[in-house]
């Protein structure tokens, strides 16, 4: 017997009526807000982040390989080995954006761009997007053009051996993390992928 697919009902618990929105001040990330919202018991104030929405490329190349990237990152003041991504511009598709991160942060570009997931960045604090694609049959094909922020070195992982290497916690970002784990899935749903 097949038991009918788990739903959330979203009953529980009462939602919240977003009053007024105050701009605090405008930064790297974006514009930063006070929401004041109210649910029948209490008003409260958020701080929100309004910043642009984000793509993570899951390169694997015909080698089936994962293409990383290791940059400095400010927040934890280390290297941080993570997979190519960054912000949509204005106006900009998401895989134009995919593309674009892909080739300026590694030199590579690939095809046959599958969207694994999508959703807010972080629900609690941020109203941008995120943006999983999968994107195969990568290779190096130009040289790489970083942003004045970025000096990337790019680093080739082979897929066989993402579990082990996520199991010793090398990989800081749980953005990136998010991604590996999505595209674990993504592999165990696609057992031949590894053998084409």
């Amino acid at each position: 017997m097949t038991k009918a697919p788990w739903v959330w009902d979203k009953k529980r618990p009462e939602n919240w009526t977003v009053d007024a929105q105050v701009l605090q001040k405008t930064y790297f990330f974006g514009q930063l807000y006070t929401y004041r919202a109210h649910n029948s018991e209490k008003t409260i104030n958020f701080d929100v982040i309004e910043g642009k929405d984000v793509v993570q490329c899951i390169a694997v190349t015909k080698q089936k390989e994962l293409v990383l990237v290791s940059q400095f990152r400010p927040g934890c003041k280390d290297l941080s080995l993570e997979i190519p991504g960054g912000a949509i511009e204005k106006q900009e598709d998401p895989i134009h954006a995919l593309h674009r991160e892909l080739r300026e942060e590694s030199g590579y570009t690939g095809e046959n761009p599958i969207l694994l997931c999508q959703g807010y960045f972080n629900p609690a604090l941020m109203k941008s997007h995120i943006y999983y694609y999968l994107l195969s049959h990568c290779e190096k094909t130009c040289d790489t053009d970083f942003d004045p922020s970025e000096d990337c070195a790019t680093y080739l992982l082979p897929c066989e051996q993402l579990e082990a290497t996520l199991m010793k916690g090398i990989f800081q970002s749980m953005v990136t993390v998010t991604g590996l784990a999505l595209l674990q899935n993504w592999f165990y749903q696609h057992p031949t992928f590894l053998n084409r």
